[in-house]
Parts: C-alpha cells; structure tokens; sequence
C-alpha cells in the first residue's frame, strides 16, 4: 500500500497539472479566437463561488475566526472552498495558522525567503505536514469541517468535472463538445485559477507591494493581488490584524470577500463579524514613515 504521504502528494499534483494544462487550452483557445465572452461569463461566477470558499471559509471562518456561521452555512460556503482544489479544510488552517504563528521564519512553510516558486507551490511537497492537533485542534470535533472533509475528493472531481460539464451542457449546448468545453472553463482554468490566486497571497504579497504596518514579517499590501484573490492581497493589512474579518481598511482598498461577509451578515446568516480596527489600534501600529 501506498504510504499517505506519497499518495496524498500524487494527488495534489495530478490535481494541480490538469489545471495547469486546462490553463494552458483555455489560453489557446483564447488566442485562436476559439472562446470569447461565453466563455468567461461561464468562467467567473464558478471562480467567484470557489475562491470565496477558500477566502471566506476557509481563511477568514476557520483559520482566523472572525466571524460564525450555523452548521449548515458553514457547510457550503466550505463545500466551495473544497471545489478549489486546496486541500481538506482542516489541513489548510492547519497549515496556515503556522504560517502566522512563524511567519518569514525558517519553519514557516511557504515563506517566499526560501524562494518564489517554494513560497508560491513547491512547499506542498517539501515540507512535513503539521500536525492538526498541534495548530487546529479546535477543529477536530467540528461536524461540518469533518463533513466536507470525509468528501473533499468527490468535491474536488464535482466540482471540476460533473458541475462543470452540466453547465457546459446548459449553456454551450447539449453535445459532447459543449460538456467538454463546461469541464474546461467551469472546472480546470477556473481551478487553476483559484491555485494561483491563492498562492500568490502567501507568495506575491510577502515579496511585492506596501507596508504600511510593523509586523514582524515581509507581508505587503498588493492591489493585484486583492483583485485575483478577492481581497487577500491586503496581507500586510491581514498580518498585523490578524482576526479581522474585513482585509481593505479603506474605500479604495477593495475587499470582495469582505463585502460578501457583510452581505451575509445582513441576511443574518452569519454574525459576531470581526470589525476593521479603529483608528487608534491603526495608528499605534503603522509604520513611521506613513505617520
């Protein structure tokens, strides 16, 4: 038998190639003037629902707490989360919250001092996994957590393939080639997409962009990276507070997921949100040179 490690690496990287090489058609297809609008009108509602699983649930839900949610929203919001192919929820706060625990240190696992493609991908085989019940132990007994994580494969496979095909057939036309083209864009390039956005908060966003507050790691502020990943590129923002559910302090730094938290919150599906910190707090810690 195949031992958990291995297998579990084989299949984050069969994972991460068919997105890559979807990636690569879609671009293809792109430049051949073989999609157009369609196409990215399918793309970007089914990237939109997935990166915020990741971002919301995922981050801003689980890892950091900053705002509850019932059981059964809980579950859905982490179901799409599930679908972006980052790993079983409690695994990706497992690892992030060592992130913020060792941030820019040696044992920090994807911190970009090791480089930019370890801090952006290569760190999901180099280094040991850490141990749940050492950074998530809270989660352990969480039913929905346990829930979307005992079917985070099947997720994964709905999510890039059977989802997607279904909607290809909707909206290209009920033909094989209107599945495939479906499983394409709704599944592998919106797939790769969620990869490199997310990545590129732990990568991008420690090497490129602003600090406006003393931490005591590389986390910057990057305006492109708060548009791909639906504001978690204002990290230096994130990193000096840390629970806050909202990442874009001001009008002009906008925060989608924030924006859709609140959006819940006043449907009264979610509650207890965490608030940007007052001006107070923001002073005490900004960097001198920004006064």
């Amino acid at each position: 038998m195949m031992p958990p490690r291995k297998k579990r690496d084989l299949i984050a990287a069969a994972t991460i190639a068919a997105a890559q090489l979807g990636l690569a058609a879609g671009i293809y297809q792109l430049c051949a003037g073989k999609a157009g609008a369609r196409e990215l009108l399918l793309l970007l509602p089914a990237y939109v629902l997935t990166t915020l699983g990741v971002t919301m649930g995922y981050h801003r839900m689980l890892a950091h707490r900053s705002f509850r949610a019932g059981a059964g929203v809980r579950r859905v919001i982490l179901a799409f989360g599930a679908m972006a192919g980052m790993g079983p929820p409690i695994m990706w706060v497992t690892n992030h919250r060592r992130h913020h625990a060792r941030s820019d240190q040696p044992d920090d696992p994807h911190s970009p001092r090791g480089g930019f493609w370890h801090a952006h991908v290569l760190w999901l085989f180099r280094d040991e996994p850490a141990s749940p019940l050492a950074h998530a132990r809270d989660l352990l007994r969480d039913e929905p957590v346990a829930w979307v994580g005992r079917r985070y494969h099947r997720l994964v496979l709905a999510g890039a393939l059977l989802v997607p095909a279904l909607l290809g057939l909707a909206w290209f036309g009920a033909t094989p080639a209107g599945a495939l083209q479906g499983v394409l864009w709704a599944g592998l390039v919106r797939l790769a997409l969620n990869q490199h956005a997310i990545w590129s908060s732990g990568s991008l966003a420690h090497m490129l962009g602003r600090q406006e507050f003393k931490t005591a790691d590389d986390s910057r502020n990057n305006a492109l990276v708060a548009v791909l990943a639906l504001g978690e590129g204002w990290h230096n923002n994130h990193h000096a507070f840390p629970d806050c559910a909202f990442h874009g302090f001001t009008p002009r730094q906008v925060d989608v997921t924030g924006l859709a938290i609140a959006a819940l919150e006043k449907c009264g599906l979610v509650s207890e949100t965490r608030p940007v910190p007052g001006m107070t707090q923001q002073s005490e810690r900004r960097l001198a040179t920004h006064g």
